[in-house]
Parts: structure tokens; C-alpha cells; sequence
């Protein structure tokens, strides 16, 4: 489609195989090429045109609307048409900010939006994007005004979107491309709101691995889930000890962006020397995202960890020890039994001639 200038919350490029599988998306400014293909842009406007934002930011009360307005600029040689739509703001596995994919409905901020059917605009489209078509001419722009009205039942906090313009195909085929770039809508309903972040389905797996010289390998699983209402990133502190907080160990992990009801799967590894049994916490701290605005000091939430980490490999090597210790100091003895009977039966021997042989004694204790 076209190569990314610059990475940003702006422009969503989509290129994905109707015939099957997810989208994939970039977020980012693009600008044309001369490469003979249709090449355009979604960027936020007023009524003069696209303006300097790089996303859409609006916090509306509940059942109040706002309008707005975005570009959509054809690049190419020929006339193209244009399909604008919202869909529902998603984090991928990734950790990506994406759309709903093409034929899956919204089912919040998306059905949000809505467009005027006007010759200026385009003409209403029906089904599961709704929205509307634009047809424009090679080389020109067209400014598409759009209304969120938020429902009197909205709650407060974050209910992320995107404003898609997706290329419409003028001929059919079997296998059809679908493309797209779209606009980020940070949708913040007024009220009460928190940040909160906190770890979930902890999983602890331990093994102790088989070389008494160095440390068993830990791998931690668990769930980053937001229960609050704002979009947050998450940073998370792993800490475990033995007992009396003996050789301690430390992991973290950043995660830039969970969305409201969203959770995400962490996994990390850590060496862990076996002490019999370990213990310590998980620490997350809800932490702002780009230019959101932090709900005060958000607190952080703790989760006790702890499991037995028997020292197999150390253990079997200390057994050994004692075996061959044992073993060892066994056969000293019969060898020092054995020299002692030696001697006894030299001396008794000399005892019973009444001579005193030396040579005889010495021969006795070798």
C-alpha cells in the first residue's frame, strides 16, 4: 500500500484475505507514492481540512454528543470510492492498537458514530459497518463530518474506537483484498474513574533441573487484567526469596496498553536456587498512557506468591557424599583392623620364640 513515514497513533493501514484470517494492522502517517496503485489517507479535520492532530480526543458527558470531522484524501490517478466507518477500539497480541476486523460488530464506542447522508459526504451504507461511501475524484480530498452521541447508560471512563476508510474493490474476484487506514478515537465518558491493574490466574512451575551447581529455572504465568475503567499500561515487579529472604530474585515486565475488561498473559523466567521452599509478591502499577491524563496516584495491587522448591539434584548430591563418606571411613577401619592383626600376630609369634625380630614387626605393618 504504502511505506510508513513516521509511527504514530494516526493512520491504520489493514490488508487481510476475506477468504479467511485475522487483520493486520500498523498504526502510522503514510503518504503517496507514485507506484500506479489508489494510495490515501484518514487524517482528523475541520471544516478547511485535516488539521495537525494525530488522533481524535473528546471526553463527553453521558447522553451528550460532540461532532467532528476527518479527511479523506485520494492520492491516486484514477477515481476511487471509499467506504467510512467506526468499529470498536481493540489491543491485539501484540500489544497493538487495532479495529474490530472487517464483518464483526460493535458492540460499544462504535455505535457511537454516526454520519450525515449528504451529497457533501456520500451516500448511507447499510450492514454491519454502516457508515458511508465517498467517491472522489484522482487527486482530491473530501472533508466527511461525523457525530458521537453517547447513551445516557454509557459508564464513565475510556471506550476506545477508530475511524476506518476502506477501500471499495470496483471489480469482483474470488479472492478479495481488503484495505484500509483509519483514525484512533479516544472516547472518555465523564464520572468517576479509575486505574486499576491486577494479576490474576497465577501459575508456578518449577524445576529443578539436574546439575547440584547451579539454580532450578522458574516460569511464572499469569493474567494482566484492567478492572478499572481507563486505559493503562501496566508495570509488573516479580520478587521471591527462601526462607528468611535468602537469595533473592527479581523480574519485570511493561505492558503499554490494556483496555477496560481487557487481560493480557504474562510469562517470565527466573533462576531459582532450591532453599525447600520460596515465597515473595507480584506488584503491578497501573501507569498512564501517551497522553492521558493519570486519575490521580494510582495504587498499586499485590499478589502473594509462594511454592516448595525441594532441591533435588543438591540433595542427591549430599546423599552421595555421605555413601562414599561412609564407605570411605569403612574401609579405613578393616584396612587399620587389618595392619592391627598383622602386628598382634608378629608379636605374638616372637613372643612364643623368645626373639625379637624387627624385620618380622616391619614386614607385619605394611
Amino acid at each position: 500500500m504504502r511505506s510508513l513515514k513516521r509511527w504514530g497513533a494516526t493512520m491504520l493501514l489493514t490488508v487481510l484475505c476475506l477468504a479467511g484470517g485475522p487483520a493486520s494492522t500498523a498504526w502510522g502517517d503514510s503518504e503517496p507514492e507514485d507506484s500506479g496503485r489508489t494510495t490515501w489517507t484518514l487524517r482528523p479535520a475541520q471544516d478547511e481540512g485535516a488539521d495537525d492532530r494525530i488522533s481524535i480526543r473528546h471526553e463527553i458527558d453521558p447522553g451528550s454528543r460532540v461532532t467532528d470531522a476527518v479527511e479523506v484524501r485520494n492520492f491516486g490517478a484514477e477515481p476511487a470510492t471509499f467506504r467510512i466507518y467506526a468499529s470498536d477500539g481493540v489491543v491485539g497480541d501484540s500489544g497493538a492498537f487495532d479495529v474490530l476486523p472487517p464483518g464483526q460488530e460493535s458492540t460499544d464506542s462504535g455505535l457511537w458514530v454516526s454520519f450525515a447522508d449528504t451529497p457533501r459526504v456520500g451516500r448511507l451504507q447499510t450492514g454491519p459497518t454502516g457508515g458511508v461511501e465517498l467517491e472522489l475524484e484522482p487527486e482530491s480530498s473530501a472533508v466527511v463530518p461525523f457525530t458521537i452521541a453517547v447513551p445516557e447508560d454509557a459508564v464513565p471512563g475510556d471506550h476506545p474506537a477508530g475511524l476506518v476508510a476502506e477501500l471499495v474493490p470496483q471489480e469482483s474476484t474470488t479472492v478479495q483484498l481488503t484495505s484500509r487506514v483509519g483514525v484512533r478515537l479516544h472516547l472518555r465518558v465523564s464520572g468517576e474513574v479509575e486505574a486499576l491493574v491486577v494479576p490474576e490466574d497465577v501459575q508456578l512451575d518449577w524445576s529443578s533441573g539436574w546439575n547440584p551447581f547451579t539454580s532450578g529455572s522458574l516460569q511464572v504465568h499469569y493474567l494482566l487484567r484492567n478492572a478499572g475503567n481507563l486505559r493503562a499500561g501496566a508495570a509488573s515487579d516479580i520478587e521471591l526469596a527462601g526462607p528468611l529472604g535468602a537469595l533473592p530474585v527479581q523480574d519485570d515486565d511493561l505492558r503499554r496498553e490494556i483496555l477496560p475488561g481487557e487481560a493480557v498473559r504474562v510469562e517470565a523466567g527466573l533462576p531459582l536456587w532450591g532453599l525447600f521452599w520460596s515465597g515473595g509478591q507480584i506488584r503491578v502499577t497501573p501507569v498512564a498512557v501517551g497522553a492521558d491524563e493519570a486519575a490521580g496516584a494510582p495504587a498499586p495491587t499485590t499478589t502473594a506468591i509462594s511454592l516448595w522448591t525441594v532441591p533435588w539434584p543438591q540433595l542427591g548430591a549430599l546423599v552421595v557424599a555421605v555413601i562414599a563418606l561412609v564407605l570411605f571411613r569403612r574401609h579405613r577401619r578393616r584396612t587399620e583392623a587389618g595392619v592391627q592383626r598383622r602386628i598382634d600376630a608378629a608379636v605374638a609369634a616372637a613372643t612364643r620364640t623368645g626373639t625379637h625380630d624387627p624385620q618380622a614387626e616391619e614386614e607385619a605393618t605394611t
